[in-house]
């Protein structure tokens, strides 16, 4: 039997893992992280435990069934990598516990790890400058692996002085980590200094202290241009910052950055909602239309909670519009399913019957590549908790049919934690 953990979860999983996972999983590094390391994720997974379906690592029907979390925050998030049909690691993701949401974090876990400490830093954390450099043993360790990519490339890590560029602007320069780079920057231009300031304050002590139901002021968070002129003032005196500043955003630049994302990749929702806005907004609602309508059939478990757009916003506004809307879009199967909720007595989701029903299709016709696309996004365009084991069952037998022999074997291990 295999000795060390790379060749045991190879073995496992069938995977093909590069030199910094090998690394990751063989070498001390793990033991060496702690608690005050300089970004989020700072709890690495324990191999024997991420093998181990009954030991909690793995949370089946929640994460991606094509994931395996290897970083973990103290809330319970989780850096997984991403496995693609030949086995090897397709991408590093940073999966939401609490809302199932998730986003691209880089290439490799080295970037991730770099992406999350940037990240960390640009929101103004900072550590000592006289700390343990052992603290930092996994921001090094990543650095190291980065540069065994890029070469000299990468310039880290930041120096602790407001003079030199940070770490996301350290990053791009590297040519690495652009969706990251670019949804942190697109963030940065629509989410108005109003929504730190009101989280920070109490949303709902906030909307109560106003006079004005909660509902509102979730609107006026995503987009300042709502908030009516006599409570600007109000809020401005509240939270204590001029109402300039605290209702500023750039939604042209915002609508720009989310464009570069969706043509990277197009199967994220949260591009398509602020392009579709930023037009919306401005009475622009032909184009809206169109961008809504583009971005429909993307996941939906990538809208982004911490960025104010929620589950459903695309075909939420679709449904607005609906007078509005050519013959072609207002009868798309698709859409009238996503509008729909479950109903008493099967509770049974349109959406997700809506998918199952095109994976059995395509199954039965031997399309076994279309069809474990379908039943992936059963389970994960609208987030759902019941028949996931049918779902999982579905994506092991296409799986296998379909050659992808790592991705059957970790359908099969996110099943077995449900058992």
């Amino acid at each position: 039997m295999p000795t060390r953990w790379s060749d045991r979860l190879s073995a496992k999983f069938g995977l093909s893992l590069t030199p910094d996972l090998l690394d990751w999983l063989d070498g001390n590094v793990r033991e060496r992280v702690k608690l005050d390391h300089a970004g989020l994720f700072d709890i690495p997974g324990n191999p024997e435990r991420l093998m181990d379906p009954s030991s909690g690592q793995v949370w089946g029907g929640q994460m991606l069934p094509d994931t395996l979390p290897l970083l973990g925050s103290a809330s319970g998030d989780q850096l997984a990598v991403r496995i693609g049909a030949d086995g090897s690691v397709s991408e590093v993701i940073r999966w939401d516990h609490e809302c199932g949401t998730w986003r691209p974090f880089g290439a490799t876990l080295p970037e991730a790890i770099l992406c999350d400490v940037a990240i960390w830093q640009n929101e103004g954390e900072s550590v000592e400058e006289e700390s343990d450099t052992d603290n930092q043993a996994l921001e090094h360790w990543a650095a190291h692996w980065v540069r065994h990519t890029t070469g000299p490339a990468l310039d880290w890590p930041v120096p602790l002085t407001d003079r030199q560029p940070d770490g996301l602007v350290r990053l791009h320069q590297a040519g690495i980590c652009e969706i990251v780079v670019l949804t942190e920057r697109c963030v940065a231009r629509y989410r108005a200094p109003l929504a730190e300031r009101a989280f920070k304050y109490g949303c709902e002590r906030l909307a109560e202290r106003l006079g004005v139901p909660w509902e509102d002021v979730s609107k006026w968070l995503f987009d300042t241009a709502a908030v009516p002129p006599r409570q600007r003032t109000r809020l401005g005196r509240i939270l204590q910052t001029s109402p300039e500043e605290l209702l500023h955003q750039n939604w042209d630049q915002a609508r720009a950055l989310a464009a570069r994302v969706s043509e990277l990749r197009p199967d994220l929702a949260w591009p398509y909602a602020i392009m579709g806005w930023s037009a919306q907004r401005v009475g622009k609602l032909d184009e809206a239309i169109a961008t809504y309508y583009k971005g429909l059939r993307s996941l939906g478990t990538t809208y982004d909670y911490e960025a104010l757009i929620n589950e459903g916003f695309l075909h939420e506004r679709l449904a607005e519009l609906h007078d509005e809307l050519p013959k072609e879009i207002s009868s798309d199967d698709y859409l009238q399913a996503a509008c729909n909720r479950p109903t008493w007595p099967n509770n049974q989701d349109p959406l997700h019957r809506y998918w199952m029903k095109l994976a059995r299709t395509a199954e039965a016709h031997g399309d076994y590549h279309l069809a474990y696309d379908y039943y992936y996004r059963a389970g994960w365009d609208r987030r759902i908790v019941d028949d996931m084991d049918e779902i999982l069952d579905g994506l092991i037998r296409t799986s296998s049919a379909a050659g992808y022999e790592a991705r059957h074997r970790i359908a099969r291990h996110h099943l077995d934690t449900l058992s």
